[in-house]
């Protein structure tokens, strides 16, 4: 099965960080000298970030709530994409202040238990073939994860689907989703203002 690994790069137990198997791993400790430099920054840009977020969505639903502005089907949609992040933005300080100035309740496992459950279901559904992929495998260093036998078969054609599943639903479908909304909305607003400068054109011109 050794020969058949040469469809993968997980030949070995990825190494933990800061252990002498990693010493010459250069990408775990450029990633961890990053993480660490990063997070004592990580609450104070989170933060500014998400008030940012607060006061924009209301600056541009007040823009947008306008009768002039309403009549444009595309200034609609963007003031109901505003509202939408509006929600997540109140959704992730409301998070902030609780994680900070709430009773352990909050905090406790069981509640954490119960979000995590309602938010990973649908995820875990469309990505539990991905279960498939890995096994466990235990030898004298310890328990590690390894391919499975099943990925290895047929020329390792369970583990290329999953991974072209996997990433075709989480990757490569909500980015073509998302480009083609905003090449959408691009070509409405256009057409808008080539509908609005035609439209004081002719103004101009029954005037005079």
């Amino acid at each position: 099965m050794t020969s058949e690994l040469n469809c993968t790069q997980f030949t070995e137990p990825y190494p933990e960080p800061g252990t002498d198997k990693a010493a010459n791993t250069a990408v775990p400790v450029f990633i961890t000298a990053i993480v660490e430099a990063y997070r004592p920054f990580h609450t104070f840009l989170l933060l500014f970030l998400l008030i940012f977020a607060f006061v924009a969505n209301i600056l541009i639903v007040i823009v947008l709530w306008q009768k002039e502005m309403r009549k444009v089907g595309v200034n609609v949609t963007m003031m109901l994409i505003a509202l939408c992040d509006f929600g997540c933005s109140v959704a992730a300080l409301g998070q902030m202040l609780l994680r900070s100035y709430t009773e352990s309740l909050w905090q406790s496992p069981s509640y954490a238990v119960r979000v995590a459950l309602f938010l990973a279901s649908p995820v875990f559904i469309l990505s539990s073939v991905v279960l498939f992929v890995n096994t466990v495998q235990e030898d004298e260093e310890g328990v590690y994860i390894d391919i499975s036998e099943l990925s290895l078969r047929n020329n390792c054609m369970f583990l290329k689907t999953s991974l072209v599943m996997a990433g075709s639903c989480f990757k490569l479908f909500p980015c073509i989703g998302m480009l083609s909304l905003s090449i959408f909305l691009l070509g409405r607003i256009d057409d808008g203002k080539r509908s609005m400068l035609a439209s004081i054109s002719s103004n101009q011109k029954d005037k005079t």
